[in-house]
C-alpha cells in the first residue's frame, strides 16, 4: 500500500503553510520597520504583528503537533508492509482534514468549525491505531 503519498502531501501542506508565513511575516517586518530583537518571543510576535501572521504561525505549529501521529503511522505503516486499503484512506482522510483545518484557521477562523475539524482528524488517527492494533493481535 501506498503511505508515502499522503505523508508527502501533508508534508506539502505544511512546506504550503510554512511559506505563507515567512512572507506575511517578513513583509509585516519590514512593513513596520521591526528590528529582529524586537521579535525574540512568540508572545513579541503576537503583539508587534497582524492577527493574520499569528494564525498562520499558530497554525503551521498545529500542523507539527497531532500530524506527528500521522506520521508515525504512517512510517510504521510502510515498515510492516500494512497492507490495507482501509488504513491509506484513512490516510488520506487525515490530510484532507488537516487542510481543511488549516484553511479554516487562516480563513473565516470559526472555532467551533475548526474544532470539528481537529476531533475529525483525532477521531481518523485513532480509527487507524485501533486497525493497526487489532491487525497485529489478529494476525
Amino acid at each position: 500500500m501506498d503511505y508515502a503519498l499522503p505523508m508527502l502531501a501533508l508534508v506539502t501542506w505544511t512546506t504550503i503553510i510554512w511559506w505563507a508565513l515567512l512572507l506575511v511575516r517578513l513583509s509585516e517586518i519590514k512593513a513596520n520597520k521591526l528590528l529582529p530583537a524586537q521579535l525574540n518571543t512568540p508572545e513579541d510576535a503576537r503583539e508587534l504583528l497582524s492577527l493574520r501572521q499569528n494564525m498562520l504561525a499558530r497554525n503551521f505549529a498545529n500542523l507539527l503537533e497531532l500530524p506527528m501521529l500521522f506520521y508515525i503511522l504512517g512510517t510504521l505503516s510502510i515498515l510492516l508492509e500494512v497492507d490495507s486499503k482501509f488504513s491509506v484512506l484513512l490516510a488520506w482522510l487525515f490530510v484532507a482534514s488537516r487542510v481543511a483545518h488549516s484553511l479554516i484557521h487562516t480563513g473565516y477562523n470559526t472555532v467551533l468549525h475548526r474544532f470539528y475539524a481537529y476531533v475529525l482528524g483525532g477521531l481518523i488517527l485513532t480509527t487507524w491505531v485501533i486497525t493497526m492494533l487489532l491487525n497485529s493481535v489478529l494476525l
